[in-house]
């Protein structure tokens, strides 16, 4: 997450995605980092992450192109 994150943004940045939107994945990638997952010692915890982001990640992109549009990516569902 350390290393892709910064190259996302850059990248969104200049694709000239709006501002909110960018915010919104750093805040995602941020709260994907801070989760506890992210410390737990556990391996399939943190492959728990890895997948949740991937995921979740290609839904919010095609919730872009649908009717219902886009939903805060940003707020870490745990219950999924």
């Amino acid at each position: 997450f350390c290393q892709a994150c910064p190259r996302f943004i850059t990248a969104m940045e200049t694709a000239g995605w709006p501002a909110e939107r960018i915010k919104m994945m750093a805040l995602f990638w941020r709260n994907l980092q801070i989760h506890e997952y992210r410390s737990e010692t556990d391996p399939l915890s943190q492959k728990t992450l890895l997948v949740y982001q991937a995921e979740q990640r290609k839904r919010w992109h095609i919730a872009v192109k649908s009717t219902a549009g886009v939903y805060n990516l940003s707020l870490i569902n745990e219950v999924l």
